[in-house]
């Protein structure tokens, strides 16, 4: 006969967390004892510090072909190109220089990134998705970079100089302690908005890029065709090789000021090289320019295919309308041609003013007289940026009127066939999966 037994089952406890739990924390390390005020004001002036670095560096390097200046004179300049980098206006080599290398400035400000990200982490968990405490860092992290920089510039400078610096610091910490503290904490900026905010976002961006793409094909289009005036120039400096890699240093740190006068000459406003030099993609009025080696892509006559160049705007337009668009349809909104050609609008505007003001950032003078105002013009460019929301808007009603349109069997898929990530069952018009 079968002998029964009996066995007790051990209980086994499952934990499920739900999708709205809070997560555990921010997935930042913590450094123990370490106040986020401290670390919001020692790393400030940390990046202070930095900025004099890389300028120190970069004049310690062109000293070595140039031993004979005395080490005040060296001094003196490092602290002249670490105000510039702060948007003063400085004088080098008997030279007013008021163009200001955006490359360092920006690069300075992804330092005041990292800054607000790790005062963010020292705050803690009551930092996640708090405007109040993302605010607070920013603030204190700006207040300290703005606060170091003036004093310094205050030993180093002119009276004048110190009050750029302080403004120009306020600008570079302000921006980038606020971009990684908002981050760091996860913040949900449209989180209490309506839900069409959340296309702007992806608009903006797209605008900007395809700006940018613009302003990239435009210089490498006029450094290609101008490569044997640009080595002719550079040929008539006679730089070793320690002033060649200064040369290309100092052109990687003027980068943004080129790219966006670029943007400026392909959006049809133009730009001026100082005063008797009109450059726009119908018109090539040369006058006295600089004697540096990027100068030779400057065009001595319009080229034959400048009109092409106008379509930068309505482009970097259509690209913030397929975003907004897209953006919008996976929200599940429906598909009205006004709100649709409003946000798209909205997007492709601040993009033009987000670049107007880049542009009027990227100008300055080199010296006093003859070679003023240089860079991308204005209101001009305030013209020109138009077309970007213009074309926007046109393109989010058309995008509209498309989804609209669509039986609602077949309204699974995106502008252009792009299926979303939930709809991949449906096939697209084009019969991708």
């Amino acid at each position: 006969m079968p002998k029964t037994s009996s066995r007790t089952v051990a209980p086994v406890d499952v934990t499920v967390s739900a999708p709205a739990e809070p997560e555990a924390d921010l997935g930042l390390p913590r450094l123990p004892y370490v106040p986020w005020i401290a670390a919001a004001v020692v790393g400030s002036a940390a990046v202070v510090l930095l900025g004099w670095v890389l300028v120190g560096a970069l004049v310690a390097a062109a000293w070595l072909s140039a031993t004979h200046l005395a080490p005040a004179v060296v001094l003196d300049t490092v602290g002249q190109g670490w105000l510039a980098v702060h948007g003063s206006r400085v004088t080098l080599g008997g030279t007013t220089i008021g163009v200001t290398p955006l490359g360092l400035s920006a690069l300075l400000a992804v330092a005041m990134g990292v800054v607000g990200r790790g005062a963010v982490q020292q705050y803690g968990e009551d930092a996640r998705r708090s405007a109040g405490a993302v605010v607070l860092v920013a603030s204190v992290c700006t207040g300290s970079y703005a606060v170091a920089a003036w004093l310094v510039a205050s030993l180093v400078g002119a009276p004048r100089q110190a009050v750029a610096v302080f403004v120009g610091g306020l600008v570079i910490a302000g921006v980038g302690s606020a971009v990684g503290a908002a981050r760091a904490a996860r913040l949900d900026l449209v989180g209490g908005l309506p839900r069409w905010t959340r296309a702007l976002l992806p608009g903006i961006a797209a605008g900007l890029v395809g700006l940018t793409l613009a302003s990239v094909i435009t210089l490498g289009i006029a450094v290609g065709a101008h490569h044997r005036q640009i080595g002719a120039l550079h040929g008539g400096l006679a730089p070793d090789a320690a002033g060649s890699a200064l040369l290309v240093v100092a052109y990687a740190a003027y980068l943004p000021n080129l790219l966006l006068w670029a943007g400026s000459y392909a959006l049809g406003a133009g730009l001026t090289v100082g005063s008797g030099t009109l450059l726009t993609p119908s018109v090539s009025v040369s006058g006295l320019v600089p004697a540096l080696p990027i100068a030779g892509a400057l065009p001595a006559v319009p080229p034959a295919f400048g009109w092409l160049f106008l379509a930068s705007g309505p482009v970097a337009g259509i690209a913030a309308a397929v975003a907004c668009s897209g953006r919008l349809r996976r929200l599940g909104l429906p598909a009205r041609p006004g709100r649709w050609a409003a946000v798209a609008g909205a997007a492709g505007l601040v993009s033009g003013a987000v670049w107007a003001l880049g542009s009027w950032l990227a100008r300055g003078d080199l010296g006093t007289v003859r070679l003023v105002g240089l860079g991308p013009r204005f209101p001009e460019l305030l013209l020109a940026v138009l077309p970007v929301a213009g074309v926007a808007a046109l393109g989010g009603t058309a995008f509209a009127w498309w989804v609209a349109r669509r039986p609602a069997s077949e309204d699974t898929t995106a502008p252009f066939g792009l299926a979303d990530a939930g709809d991949q069952a449906t096939p697209s018009p084009f019969g991708l999966a």
